[in-house]
């Protein structure tokens, strides 16, 4: 009952013969060692570990370091003679298992399509796939140049990663939209069809946001924007209703770069204290914007029940906004979330009974929201625990597993990621755009070489995971009223 689907998988890949093959292929570059192996079969999450107590078949059997989109189209072709599966990996900065190899795929990191070239004429720069994003920040902050949206893990992510994994929301996305509006060129290689130039918004968003799933990105080309001083600002709220009320007010100002708004638990992990409930941060491209606020807050202090906080913490923490996702995991053993777009209407809903469940059974949680666009956002839940202490794991996987299916029964917004560990809740609760998926897949990779249950298949069932999750959730509510629980301290000093 519990097993999990075989569809859409490769038939009997045939490893040793890919192998051997590969193995006459100078000068391509590839490694079979346990270190080099380990390293490219995990992300940010943790979970990857978790499994592989049990299963091996979650480490890659081989690791390939491609140079080129000629030596791509040679393992690509070799992978199709075989039924090799090949799993893509960027900078593994996801949290989602999209580079995750489910069935001791063969990992092609393409960290090392690294070149990038400039035109400072036209203002748009031409990048391979595995150009790291923070190093392409820092070389275009010399030629006072800027991405007009980057990934909030760019210190890390490659390029193809972010179009890989939507490149919807992110720094900046506030202000000049997603990454994916400014590109004007795109290479990619399918199975079905190689080396495709494409040149159309149409046919961009064929592959973008697809998780590898029918092609390889190999270059993008994209606009550059101007550089602007950026000024940041932040405050502090005791109710997350005179939060919202304050969003609602600026968020169509077009001074705004980026927004985003976080708890005291997200903030206290990364500087230690916490002297409000909620914060928000705001950068901004006008100085008179600042001003604006001031006098708002001046003459209706009362309503919004806010106060400005210094500008060295605001400014701290936005010369450390690339570092946070890292930060934040900072001495947990397993930092656990989930991602959702959802209107801005809807956050106070989801996080009403995301706190519920946590406190329900005494778990820690967190979040921060990212205004994408004037009404939604993608709001982004955390549970920190260590998975040495399991029904302490597994619940706190199961309290994000519970507001999955409240967001969706209840109609609040959708997943905005998915990559491996997700995709039962598209076979769940978005059958049609899983649909959609299949018949492009058979499009572009008919014998299902790329990235082998990702979306369009589930590693396992909807049905087990629930009943796992629902169980733990239930034991974990009896500990706590029996006061036997295992607890996980995530501060040294608890902010009173």
């Amino acid at each position: 009952m519990f097993k999990k689907s075989q569809k859409y998988i490769p038939e009997k890949p045939d490893f040793k013969s890919f192998k051997k093959e590969l193995e006459s292929l100078n000068p391509i570059e590839f490694s079979e060692s346990l270190i080099e192996r380990i390293s490219v079969s995990g992300d940010l999450s943790g979970i990857p570990f978790y499994h592989w107590r049990w299963k091996e078949d979650y480490i890659a059997r081989i690791v390939i370091w491609p140079k080129s989109a000629d030596q791509i189209k040679i393992i690509v072709n070799l992978a199709i003679q075989y039924n090799v599966p090949i799993t893509i990996r960027g900078g593994g900065t996801g949290y989602y298992g999209s580079s995750v190899p489910s069935m001791g795929d063969v990992v092609l990191d393409l960290k090392t399509l690294n070149k990038f070239e400039l035109n400072k004429n036209r203002n748009t720069l031409t990048a391979q796939a595995g150009v790291n994003l923070g190093k392409l920040v820092e070389y275009l902050d010399e030629e006072n140049l800027e991405i007009p949206s980057i990934s909030s893990s760019a210190l890390s992510a490659t390029i193809g990663g972010w179009l890989n994994t939507k490149g919807s929301i992110g720094i900046g996305t506030l202000k000049h939209n997603s990454f994916s509006k400014h590109i004007l060129e795109l290479k990619v290689i399918s199975p079905s069809e190689g080396l495709k130039h494409l040149k159309s918004p149409e046919e961009f968003n064929v592959f973008i946001g697809t998780y590898g799933l029918f092609a390889i990105i190999i270059e993008v080309t994209f606009k550059l924007s101007k550089k602007r001083q950026k000024i940041s600002l932040l405050y502090g709220f005791k109710e997350f209703t005179n939060l919202v009320d304050f969003i609602e007010k600026f968020k169509e100002k077009e001074e705004i770069y980026y927004l985003s708004f976080f708890d005291r638990n997200y903030f206290q992990k990364l500087y230690d204290t916490a002297n409000f409930e909620y914060y928000c941060l705001l950068v901004i491209e006008n100085e008179r914007l600042r001003e604006d606020i001031q006098k708002i807050i001046s003459s209706s202090n009362q309503k919004y029940d806010i106060v400005s906080i210094e500008d060295d913490i605001s400014n701290e923490m936005w010369q450390n906004i690339l570092k946070d996702e890292m930060r934040l995991k900072k001495d947990i053993p397993v930092l656990m979330l989930q991602s959702f777009l959802i209107k801005i209407k809807y956050t106070a809903i989801i996080l009403t009974r995301f706190r519920e469940l946590s406190k329900q059974r005494n778990l820690n949680e967190g979040f921060i929201g990212v205004l994408g666009n004037k009404n939604e956002v993608r709001l982004v839940l955390f549970t920190f625990t260590n998975n040495d202490f399991i029904v302490h794991f597994l619940s706190s996987k199961g309290i994000l597993h519970r507001i999955v299916k409240f967001a969706y029964q209840n109609n609040l917004g959708e997943l905005y990621d998915y990559g491996l560990y997700n995709s039962i809740y598209l076979d769940k609760f978005e059958p049609k755009k899983k649909e959609k998926l299949i018949t492009q897949k058979k499009q572009y990779d008919p014998q299902y070489i790329l990235n082998p249950n990702k979306l369009i298949n589930s590693f396992t069932s909807y049905r087990r995971i629930n009943s796992i999750f629902e169980l733990n959730l239930f034991w974990r509510k009896m500990a706590v009223k029996l006061g036997m629980e295992k607890i996980f301290p995530i501060f040294e000093n608890k902010v009173e």
